[in-house]
């Protein structure tokens, strides 16, 4: 987790009323899955996704979003869960 918040670098704004640990979803792919989890238990449903750090990194880190973030967590369209935005 340090070594994300070291790459992220200027690219997060603090916020004065918390930590960036706690509206920020940091680390590999599973620990970013599972803040995204909590996330959602507690009512969230839309989310803002980007890369952050060196501009040389972007490429990887959205393709590591898609594919090991986004993916394992999309609900299917034809889910009893879906919402009529989610298709």
């Amino acid at each position: 987790m340090e070594k994300a918040h070291a790459l992220a670098g200027e690219s997060i704004r603090p916020r004065p009323d918390m930590p960036p640990g706690e509206f920020i979803a940091f680390g590999d792919p599973e620990q970013v899955r599972a803040k995204i989890r909590d996330y959602i238990a507690n009512g969230a449903s839309k989310f803002v996704m980007r890369p952050c750090g060196p501009f040389a990194g972007w490429r990887e880190q959205i393709e590591i979003l898609a594919r090991e973030v986004i993916e394992p967590l999309q609900t299917p369209a034809d889910s009893p869960n879906a919402q009529p935005n989610d298709a």
